[in-house]
């Protein structure tokens, strides 16, 4: 299934080693999607105990050969994030 946002992109960026590549929106959100288009998992605005986590995607960056993401929020708040990717 292909979805994507529905709203204006604002960060995108692919993994150098595996076929996935994520990109980020300005609705406080983050989709991972592999090559075929498959979405593989999302990350989403959510209020926990910590507090607002995602603000609207400024940055995304991929460690270069694990599967782990940084998003950089507007708010000048970096977040590392290990997605599914199965």
């Amino acid at each position: 299934t292909k979805t994507g946002h529905n709203a204006t992109l604002t960060a995108f960026a692919a993994h150098s080693f595996l076929p996935a590549f994520a990109s980020g929106s300005n609705r406080q959100c983050v989709n991972i999607m592999n090559t075929d288009g498959l979405q593989l998992s999302d990350i989403k605005y959510h209020y926990g105990f910590l507090g607002q986590h995602i603000a609207t995607v400024k940055d995304l960056n991929w460690h270069p050969y694990k599967a782990l993401l940084i998003a950089g929020e507007v708010s000048d708040i970096a977040s590392i994030f290990k997605p599914r990717l199965c």
